[in-house]
């Protein structure tokens, strides 16, 4: 190692003389000092940015085949050019049956005679044009059910309590329960005593009570109760319309207090009443 005394620079960037301050300097070509590594990420370390390269492209030769011969041109299809599949290559679907309509899947008692067959069933009944089979009449009969049983009620003019008088054989009766209990006796007597009661309540309640029945009225009553309906119905006209508004409904007299007039409450009850009505509604329809 050479040590040498110079004249440097202070940190203040004056000289100074060798007697005021020497310095001893190293000479570095003689033995270097390590120096501190910049970080990868210095700007120093970046490597420069190439310059843009003005140079014309070089054309690299395409290998030739192992027989020498060049590859052959490559074909683009335009897709005009594409042709679609020989329709006779492709394989068809099978045909599917087409369902049949669906009243002809229905039972024979549901669509009418045989199966898809338009004849009506030979059951069925025709009401408003429908041909209807029992098993629908049931089903409507369910869901067109009118019930009635007292006068004030909904319907209440089908009861034979309801205050419409008639007029039948020479006589006003204030109800048709006058009338039909009257009847039940031979004695003129007995008769007028019942067309007399003060209410169709007390009617029913003599015309059960009295003695004297008649013979034949098991054989008789219903014909007796048809004729009162049928001068009811005519005489007012106000009973007429609500008849006929019932359209094709069964009408039930609905009471556990009957069980041949009414239903029995239950349904088991002949609910006579009601069948006359309808047959009556019947009759007014074709008028």
């Amino acid at each position: 190692m050479h040590w040498q005394v110079s004249d440097p620079v202070c940190s203040t960037g004056q000289g100074t003389s060798d007697t005021q301050n020497p310095l001893v300097h190293v000479n570095p070509s003689a033995h270097p000092l390590p120096r501190r590594q910049a970080h990868p990420s210095s700007p120093s370390m970046q490597p420069p940015l190439p310059e843009p390269s003005t140079c014309a492209p070089v054309e690299v030769p395409v290998p030739l085949l192992p027989d020498d011969e060049p590859a052959p041109p490559v074909t683009v299809l335009e897709p005009s050019s594409v042709s679609a599949p020989d329709a006779e290559s492709t394989p068809e679907a099978p045909e599917v049956a087409a369902s049949p309509p669906l009243v002809d899947q229905l039972s024979p008692e549901l669509s009418g005679g045989p199966m898809g067959s338009t004849e009506p069933h030979p059951a069925s009944r025709s009401i408003s044009g429908v041909h209807r089979t029992p098993s629908m009449l049931a089903a409507w009969e369910m869901a067109e059910r009118i019930e009635f049983y007292r006068a004030g009620d909904d319907y209440g003019e089908f009861s034979n309590f309801s205050r419409h008088p008639i007029d039948l054989g020479g006589h006003t009766w204030p109800t048709t329960e006058h009338y039909f209990q009257a009847m039940k006796f031979e004695d003129p007597a007995l008769r007028e005593r019942i067309r007399n009661a003060p209410s169709p309540g007390e009617a029913a309640r003599m015309g059960r009570r009295l003695p004297g029945l008649r013979d034949d009225w098991e054989a008789v009553k219903e014909d007796v109760m048809m004729d009162a309906l049928r001068a009811k119905f005519t005489q007012h006209d106000k009973c007429r319309r609500r008849l006929l508004q019932t359209g094709d409904a069964q009408l039930v007299e609905h009471t556990r207090n009957d069980v041949y007039w009414a239903d029995g409450g239950d349904g088991r009850g002949k609910n006579r009443l009601g069948a006359l009505l309808m047959q009556l509604r019947d009759e007014l329809r074709d008028r």
